[in-house]
């Protein structure tokens, strides 16, 4: 079967996949600075149904400011898409720059919307959905978050101005059972570089992991928590950290959900045999 029989669907409605979405606008591309010279990025994909030792990498050439995702339909991306991305513009200038600004509960929500927006699009990149049709289909006609994603804010100091990160994972419930069957997912984190901001989202389905369980403490103190509302004016201006830190944190934070993983996944066999 090939994908003309069987075309991917867009992420937030019953059309097919069949345009192209940048993960930084291109409208962003001047604030993002990257090295000079000739320049390629690598892509390393790891399935969550596999051994931590499954990867598939490739290497591409062009910037990331080049990477777009084949997962929404045109219309939705010239339509509802392009609305967010045009109310959103005029503080996401402000956060790409790293200025010290105090959002607005309205700069708030259309902030979220924006990065809940992209973290949908990366989500759907390959099909392992954390979220459910029907919650993405009302994020697109409502702008609603679900209730179990966080979305947490920093400034960086690494030269590199994007990078992306996407781990997922599939802890049992309390009581042993699955929240879900393949390929969805239960647990999945997002880190994004956007310019001068550092960008973490978490979201868990699952009764065993609290949202917070997917941050690792050492950075935490440097992350505002965004999304849902807790502060108005919300001040974007929490300590800076180096880009090996976030880098590090994205790769123990693939590590640990493939951990929990195996280990419910393996507590469960041996508790129904007894």
């Amino acid at each position: 079967m090939n994908d003309k029989e069987h075309p991917k669907q867009c992420a937030f409605c019953d059309s097919n996949a069949n345009s192209r979405e940048h993960i930084w606008p291109q409208w962003m591309h001047p604030m993002l600075t990257e090295p000079v010279g000739p320049q390629s990025h690598v892509k390393l994909v790891m399935e969550p149904s596999s051994s931590p030792a499954f990867r598939r990498r490739c290497q591409r050439q062009g910037t990331l400011k080049t990477n777009r995702v084949r997962s929404v339909c045109r219309e939705c991306n010239s339509g509802w898409m392009n609305r967010i991305e045009t109310s959103s513009r005029g503080i996401l200038e402000k956060i790409v720059a790293g200025e010290n600004v105090a959002l607005s509960q309205k700069d708030q929500e259309r902030l979220s919307q924006w990065i809940m927006m992209k973290v949908f699009v990366m989500e759907h990149e390959y099909e392992y959905d954390l979220s459910l049709k029907e919650e993405r289909a009302a994020f697109a006609k409502n702008q609603v978050i679900p209730p179990y994603y966080h979305i947490f804010l920093s400034k960086h100091k690494s030269v590199s101005s994007m990078f992306r990160d996407r781990a997922t994972g599939s802890p049992l419930n309390k009581d042993g059972s699955a929240c879900y069957t393949a390929p969805m997912v239960s647990v999945a984190t997002v880190g994004l570089f956007i310019g001068r901001a550092f960008v973490y989202v978490t979201g868990s389905r699952t009764d065993s992991m609290d949202p917070y369980d997917l941050i690792n403490p050492s950075i935490f103190k440097s992350l505002a928590h965004l999304w849902p509302i807790t502060n108005i004016p919300f001040q974007y201006s929490r300590v800076s950290f180096s880009e090996p830190v976030a880098l590090l944190l994205c790769h123990l934070l693939s590590s640990t959900l493939r951990a929990i993983k195996s280990f419910q996944v393996e507590r469960a066999a041996r508790e129904a045999g007894g």
